[in-house]
């Protein structure tokens, strides 16, 4: 099993198999500076390979508008596919609310476990 990984303030971040899981620290809140570290930290983890993406926000409380911006276009960078985790209704609305007005430059969907997601990730 081909295993990397990398840790910051808001996120840890490893590559397993092919994917790139990324989680979210519990009751993060991320503001522009946030997403550009996220962002920055993700690409140096992959360096020059392209990868579908199984993002855990469970943990995340908010973004503003200027990181929600950042992450749906910048944030796509070498990126194939995102498969969002989600648990609360409540952050489920959030995220339809995010894709249908930041619209992501890849396709992402919404999940409520991980293993839908890398299921939906592993049919492409």
């Amino acid at each position: 099993m081909n295993f990397s990984s990398i840790e910051n303030d808001f996120a840890q971040f490893h590559i397993r198999d092919g994917v790139m899981f990324f989680t979210y620290k519990p009751d993060i809140e991320i503001d522009l500076d946030g997403a550009k570290r996220i962002v920055a930290d993700r690409l140096k983890l992959q360096g020059e390979e392209t990868y579908p993406v199984v993002c855990d926000i469970r943990g995340l409380k908010g973004a503003n508008k200027a990181a929600r911006d950042y992450l749906a276009n910048e944030g796509s960078e070498k990126v194939k596919v995102v498969a969002l985790i989600v648990a609360s209704p409540g952050l489920k609305i959030m995220t339809d609310f995010y894709l249908m007005v930041n619209k992501p430059t890849v396709p992402t969907k919404i999940f409520t476990s991980e293993d839908q997601a890398v299921k939906f990730i592993e049919s492409l």
